[in-house]
């Protein structure tokens, strides 16, 4: 009967100290908080090339993400990545040669948003990037 007894106080013991070391695991990471996004030049002609700069902060453990960017209307699009403790990342917005339709002048919305964030510590590999939201900014192309 002791050596039962014994043995169930020991495996108790066992399950509760098992409990405790994962309810105490701080290494849980955050997603990067979207501070502004900065655009080298807001008039550009068909041709130039646009350096887009995205701050963010990190609150906790650090991500590495991949970003997408898109325009509204429809005229380029791409991705970028950034990782660790980086507070910004830049990226090149092309814009494509005039044609016969594009027209004299039109105002563009770019548009960037996360699309992976890939944990480098923690319990959770992958976390879901879609509360860090969008960050938008706008610039106009003449011909």
């Amino acid at each position: 009967m002791k050596k039962n007894i014994l043995a169930m106080a020991s495996l108790t013991i066992a399950i509760v100290m098992t409990l405790a070391g994962c309810s105490e695991d701080k290494e849980t990471s955050q997603l990067p908080v979207f501070d502004k996004l900065t655009l080298s030049k807001t008039t550009v002609s068909p041709g130039d090339t646009i350096v887009g700069t995205v701050t963010f902060s990190y609150s906790g453990n650090y991500v590495n993400g991949t970003y997408s960017y898109s325009t509204s209307p429809s005229l380029t699009s791409g991705t970028f990545a950034c990782g660790s403790s980086s507070s910004s990342a830049t990226f090149k917005v092309i814009i494509p040669t005039a044609t016969d339709d594009t027209p004299d002048e039109e105002t563009y919305t770019l548009t960037v948003r996360p699309t992976t964030m890939a944990a480098y510590a923690g319990n959770a590999p992958y976390i879901d990037p879609a509360p860090m939201g969008t960050l938008k900014a706008t610039f106009t192309v003449i011909k």
